[in-house]
């Protein structure tokens, strides 16, 4: 007659160990599967805003949104300052983002290839001012830009000595605007949409004149575990989605 083991319930665990530990390796691999995608945006009305609920909104978010849930991707986002979310980019705090090539992370993110958004470029002036015609006719031109704003890389070529332009900086846009009316600058160059939303009544004794167009992309840090991938499953995503671009 066989003798029952010792500790049956140490021998029962022993023999179930295997099934046990691999069962714990899924529970965490399903964990780290579900991270969500951490998207960052800016103040940037009407394509992205913080509500008056304290959420994300606007035409770029609702677009982001749709293209993650049809990718199956979880998703969090959240707005930062410009300086901020280009910092969060840099080091991987934010994953992902929608943003037109802006000189301080050319580096450190992929960038998509289908425009997701397109934005004007304006110029703003008062009606003693000439117009600008064209964007590259700044040279030699006083201007007044926003601090943080990479313009789609213009920003180099309003610094570059060779252009002779004298820029000055604007903290926000009505200190912009203030600087304009009274004379510190002859143009205020700035995005169309947002600055007509900000300055309000402001904008009525100015002349405005578009200067350029731009094109937004789905952006993913190189920081980001796997970030190619990323940026394929957005992609692919928006393209099933028909690929088309707010504005």
């Amino acid at each position: 007659m066989s003798r029952p083991p010792p500790f049956p319930c140490l021998s029962r665990l022993l023999r179930h160990l295997p099934t046990a530990a691999l069962a714990w390796v899924l529970v965490l691999g399903a964990a780290k599967a579900a991270e969500p995608v951490k998207v960052g945006c800016v103040e940037f009305p009407p394509l992205t805003y913080t509500d008056a609920n304290g959420r994300p909104a606007g035409k770029a978010i609702e677009l982001v949104t749709a293209v993650l849930a049809h990718a199956g991707l979880p998703y969090e986002i959240k707005c930062y300052p410009g300086a901020r979310l280009m910092a969060n980019l840099r080091d991987g705090t934010s994953h992902a983002a929608m943003l037109i090539r802006h000189p301080d992370i050319v580096d450190s993110v992929l960038y998509g290839r289908m425009p997701m958004a397109y934005l004007e470029l304006d110029g703003f002036r008062l009606a003693r001012t000439p117009p600008l015609g064209a964007i590259e006719n700044s040279r030699g031109k006083s201007v007044i830009l926003l601090r943080g704003y990479g313009y789609g890389g213009w920003v180099d070529f309003f610094k570059e000595p060779a252009n002779g332009m004298a820029v000055s900086y604007a903290d926000s846009r009505p200190a912009a605007l203030k600087m304009l009316l009274s004379g510190h600058g002859d143009y205020l160059i700035d995005y169309a949409v947002p600055a007509t939303l900000a300055l309000g009544d402001g904008v009525a004794p100015l002349q405005t004149e578009v200067l350029t167009r731009l094109e937004t992309y789905f952006v993913v840090s190189r920081n980001v575990p796997h970030a190619e991938r990323l940026l394929g499953r957005i992609e692919d995503s928006f393209r099933e989605l028909g690929g088309k671009p707010v504005n």
